[in-house]
């Protein structure tokens, strides 16, 4: 027995209606071999509201690698690395002794959430900050962001914030402890009044309670670090804290 389709030589085929989506649609073939027009959308027919049909975004891939790209370039240059140590990574510092090694490997263990804090500590030209800079890259190619900045560069910029308005200061602290990285170079270069060394508590304090990562750098001894760090900054620091001492010959001597 024939089916109606059979009957009337009927075809059928899937139309897109571009108001109500997908739909069925039918044609006949006429005697001369021929056909009719495809039948028009029956939600149309019956003046169905319109479907709001969601857009479809095609991913252009080399677009969103161009974007993450440009977004790392901004973080590096927010980061305020110095110029000698733009190019600074983990893969160009030179290695001469285990405990550059072990320096290399604590600054992973930091940006692997291991650590919280990271003192790196030796004499002058040892490498201590290209390694806290090379710590800001990687940090920055985890799409992470990251600052650099020196001790009294960062207590400046807390006074001279109180100066010029009342809670300026804490606008300031909120600012840098709002970084996934910090790195605070030339710690204990100059002793701090009580005023600056309880500002600097309030940001070790805000950055550990929210667990993130802190680098301090310097060229000091283990006394000099108890002298200048107060006992409540030292109880943060050495929580889930490490430190290093790296040795060797001056990079900048080797460099003339």
């Amino acid at each position: 027995m024939e089916s109606v389709e059979q009957k009337l030589h009927m075809t059928h085929e899937m139309k897109e209606c571009p108001q109500h989506g997908p739909y069925m649609a039918f044609r006949i073939r006429n005697g001369d071999d021929t056909y009719t027009p495809w039948g028009r959308c029956p939600k149309c027919q019956t003046g169905e509201p319109a479907q709001q049909i969601k857009p479809q975004f095609v991913i252009d891939q080399q677009k969103l690698d161009q974007i993450q790209a440009a977004r790392q370039q901004q973080r590096l240059f927010d980061a305020d690395i110095p110029e000698k140590h733009k190019d600074s990574t983990f893969a160009n510092f030179v290695v001469t002794e285990q405990a550059h090694l072990d320096a290399i490997q604590a600054c992973y263990d930091l940006l692997d959430g291991h650590l919280k804090s990271l003192l790196l500590i030796g004499p002058t030209g040892v490498g201590k900050t290209h390694l806290a800079c090379a710590s800001i890259r990687a940090a920055v190619e985890r799409d992470k962001t990251a600052r650099w900045v020196k001790e009294k560069q960062l207590i400046g910029s807390l006074l001279e914030a109180m100066g010029e308005r009342i809670g300026g200061d804490q606008a300031v602290l909120r600012n840098y402890a709002s970084y996934d990285l910090l790195v605070i170079d030339e710690i204990g270069k100059k002793p701090m009044s009580d005023f600056e060394a309880n500002a600097l508590f309030d940001l070790i304090d805000e950055r550990w309670g929210a667990n993130k990562p802190t680098i301090y750098v310097g060229n000091v001894t283990g006394t000099d670090f108890k002298a200048h760090f107060t006992d409540p900054m030292r109880s943060r620091i050495g929580d889930k804290g490490a430190w290093r001492r790296l040795t060797g010959k001056d990079y900048r001597e080797n460099a003339v």
